[in-house]
């Protein structure tokens, strides 16, 4: 959703809202708000602010107090503990993965068909578990349960594009054609993300020299940079980084594509003076292995990239599972040590540790 001043952007935020009856008499409402955006003094930037997920898990849980077979509230708690997982501190991320999983199987024991406790399943399986099997086999019937649900269609989706299942992600993306319309433009984020899959960087950069580029989607940023890079357009791919600076409140993510601009221009100080602050950050900001190892590989440092790499298998850096596809990685995808480390990253969790 957006606010505006005077035909200006003043907020952007997502606003997520559900509300259902518990019993006859009595209804649930409850609410999650995240600020994405904001300008104040004319000083536009990305924010997240998380205010309201804990008081929404309090709403959730005294939804449960009245009727603890609520599929839709255990629904709720599965997604609000998925996102605080992502953005926690460390030493809270492992028992928030395992409160979501809790709910969601609650949420499925109570309703077998509740579509939207499969498709977070789905992500639990993907992030925490390791498990690519299950996480297909969630989203699959999320999105048979919910065929006209935007949402069901994504997580599928980008389920395969990370994994780099093009063929599929091809399917899928025929499939959501019948329910987003807007997927039918050129410049959509599904259109651009299967072109990149398929390695078809020309093509990107011809669409994005289209459109005027402002703020936008992350991926879609992230495919369209990339596609600057391997078509040799490194000064557009500097003014679009600029461009997105204005609206990025993550230092860490500015500063992995800044590396990865300086590293195929071929400057190395620059490079390793952008490694040295990440390192610094490291401190205050989550920075995953898998990181630095895509930023080495962008920069030709084999040895480097592999040691992260293996870092990242260890402390079960869940961005493990988004990066391995992405095309700095291109270079080294065939290789034995390479193909053995994304296939151990697939090993599910022991039963034990889920």
């Amino acid at each position: 959703m957006e606010q505006r001043n005077n035909s200006e952007i003043d907020r952007r935020f997502i606003y997520f809202q559900h509300s259902g009856s518990i019993l006859k008499d009595l209804y649930l409402f409850t609410s999650i708000e995240l600020s994405l955006y904001e300008n104040i003094n004319d000083h536009p930037r990305t924010v997240f602010d998380l205010n309201n997920l804990y008081k929404s898990a309090e709403y959730y849980n005294k939804a449960l107090e009245i009727d603890e077979n609520y599929s839709m509230a255990y629904t709720g708690l599965g997604r609000t503990y998925w996102i605080l997982a992502q953005v926690e501190e460390e030493s809270k991320k492992t028992s928030l993965w395992k409160d979501s999983r809790k709910y969601l199987q609650k949420a499925i024991q109570f309703d077998p068909y509740n579509g939207w406790a499969y498709s977070e399943m789905g992500t639990i399986m993907k992030d925490w578990v390791w498990d690519s099997a299950a996480a297909r086999e969630n989203y699959s019937i999320a999105l048979r349960l919910m065929p006209n649900n935007e949402l069901a269609h994504q997580h599928y989706f980008y389920h395969e594009f990370f994994l780099g299942n093009c063929e599929k992600a091809s399917q899928l993306l025929r499939g959501m054609k019948k329910v987003i319309p807007e997927v039918e433009q050129p410049f959509n984020n599904f259109n651009l993300h299967l072109l990149y899959c398929q390695h078809k960087f020309k093509e990107i950069t011809d669409i994005a020299d289209q459109y005027e580029i402002g703020q936008m989607f992350i991926w879609k940023f992230f495919v369209i940079f990339e596609a600057y890079i391997h078509t040799g357009k490194f000064d557009r791919a500097s003014k679009l980084l600029d461009s997105y600076k204005k609206y990025v409140k993550s230092r860490s993510m500015i500063l992995m594509y800044e590396g990865i601009l300086k590293a195929k221009m071929g400057n190395k100080e620059s490079f390793l003076k952008i490694i040295e602050n990440l390192n610094e950050l490291s401190s205050s900001e989550y920075i995953g292995q898998t990181i630095y190892a895509y930023l080495y590989a962008a920069m030709g440092a084999k040895k480097e990239m592999y040691e992260h790499l293996e870092k990242a298998l260890v402390k079960r850096d869940y961005i493990l599972h988004i990066f391995p596809h992405f095309s700095m990685f291109n270079p080294y995808s065939e290789e034995e040590h390479f193909k053995n480390i994304i296939s151990r990253s697939w090993i599910p969790l022991e039963e034990n540790e889920k």
